[in-house]
């Protein structure tokens, strides 16, 4: 029987250590995005019922991903299967947060506002913020009302005043 010869390289410095990945190339991601990318198009075209610009938003996240993936040293990231499992789970994010979305308009457009009963802190939520608001309301009111024109004017002369004071005594 003869000794098995090895399929790949060794690293003859130190057989311990193992082989580091080889670095990313753009040839190889463009060569499987220009396989893959039309067997995912399709895909995700039959997947979504032909809404094409959902399927190739879909399938221009998955490769921008995988991208970022295979530049950081995770080879398997161009690899078909890997892409078409990152498709589907890409739609299926996409299918669940559009259901979610879609149950929450139902909820408020289905329910009027006094069908929905509101508890004991709901209700001194309101009552608080009510009489936070109205605070703010007559603090805000009471600043520009609580003077009137002439008591401005003569403020304003009296400052002037002041500062012409202020002004000729050097200080």
């Amino acid at each position: 029987m003869t000794d098995a010869v090895p399929l790949e390289p060794q690293n003859l410095s130190d057989p311990a250590q193992p082989r580091a990945a080889a670095p990313p190339s753009l040839d190889q991601f463009v060569a499987q995005y220009r396989s893959a990318s039309p067997m995912m198009l399709r895909y995700l075209l039959r997947a979504t019922g032909n809404d094409r610009a959902l399927a190739e938003d879909l399938t221009a996240d998955v490769f921008v991903r995988a991208m970022q993936s295979y530049q950081h040293g995770n080879q398997a990231a161009i690899e078909t299967a890997y892409l078409m499992t990152s498709a589907r789970n890409r739609l299926i994010d996409h299918l669940r947060r559009r259901e979610t979305e879609e149950r929450k308009l139902a909820l408020a457009h289905a329910s009027d506002d006094s069908s929905t009963p509101l508890n004991a802190d709901a209700h001194s939520f309101l009552n608080g913020l009510e009489s936070r608001l109205t605070a703010q309301w007559e603090a805000a009111r009471s600043d520009t009302t609580s003077e009137r024109p002439q008591e401005r004017a003569s403020e304003r002369s009296s400052e002037r005043t002041n500062e012409t004071q202020s002004f000729r005594s050097g200080s």
